[in-house]
């Protein structure tokens, strides 16, 4: 089962990854929902390995990112499924939930699909890009979402994984999947600090790259393609942009993300230079030409 695969400039990588692992077919992919840094990649995972079953919280969307999953599933003949709430898939034998999404949220990060793998005594919680109300939703649902490794909502965002969340799931493991200077500062400190004083071990792509957690069903082992001096409960230092010094212009376009936002929105200023693109024109244009809106200041 894969479940997402970064951007759309990650698809080399995600095609490589499962060469190198000799994976070519999978049961299941899932694509927990359409925005570019979780869908992008899927595609290059498709021109090497088939697919039985591929999933989204949607079954259209106006993104070439999406269109190009789309397209890559229909030329294996398998077409894009919206799974209920409480589904149950099986996977070798290990047994896959599908917790959320419970109810039409406005934020499509709100409509991400979250998914809880069972093997054994093990478990893991995937939760795609949930904020706090799709993890309030969850929460009033009943449903047990006590798991041993959490793979951290939103790549550790100011606004998913409340306390209460945490104090539900009860995770050993936490993981945080986020680019290395990535303009929106994740993760952020609240959360660090929140995983901290549950004592709860923690991963972070940015500074250990590849994470692998394996289990046997009894225990889990982790390893990580680089160690770090890094404290990986310290936020990455935040380099803020004087407003002023921005030109004039309708949207910045972050060219590498291939993301806009208003020019006042926090993650500008931590934009590198090279990446930005003063755009001065039509919103929708930009959507037409691929590009998505950012989901924090919602241009």
């Amino acid at each position: 089962m894969m479940i997402d695969g970064g951007s759309s400039y990650d698809s080399d990588l995600a095609y490589a990854y499962l060469k190198k692992l000799e994976i070519t077919h999978l049961k299941y992919m899932v694509a927990t929902h359409p925005d570019d840094d979780h869908i992008g990649g899927l595609s290059g995972a498709l021109r090497y390995a088939s697919v039985e079953r591929a999933f989204c919280s949607v079954d259209t969307y106006d993104s070439i990112p999406f269109e190009n999953y789309r397209k890559a599933l229909e030329k294996q003949g398998v077409s894009i499924e919206i799974p209920d709430p409480d589904e149950h898939l099986t996977l070798g034998s290990a047994e896959v939930t599908v917790l959320a999404p419970l109810e039409d949220l406005e934020e499509i990060n709100n409509n991400s699909i979250v998914i809880r793998v069972t093997y054994g005594n093990n478990s893991f919680l995937f939760t795609g890009d949930a904020e706090f109300s799709e993890e309030s939703s969850i929460l009033g649902s009943g449903q047990e979402i006590k798991s041993d490794v959490l793979k951290v909502g939103h790549h550790g965002s100011e606004y998913s994984t409340s306390s209460t969340f945490i104090d539900a799931v009860k995770p050993s493991i936490a993981v945080i999947s986020c680019g290395k200077d990535n303009d929106y500062g994740f993760p952020k400190q609240r959360v660090l600090d929140l995983l901290a004083k549950n004592e709860i071990a923690l991963y972070r792509t940015d500074l250990h790259g590849d994470i692998i957690v394996s289990s046997d069903g009894e225990s889990i082992s982790v390893s990580v393609e680089k160690e770090t001096d890094n404290d990986p409960f310290t936020a990455p230092e935040e380099k803020i942009m004087d407003p002023s010094t921005i030109p004039d212009c309708d949207y910045v376009v972050n060219k590498s993300s291939r993301k806009f936002h208003k020019p006042d929105c926090e993650a500008v200023g931590k934009m590198k230079e090279n990446n930005r693109w003063y755009y001065q024109g039509d919103r929708q244009a930009l959507i037409e030409d691929g590009y998505e809106p950012c989901h924090m200041c919602n241009p």
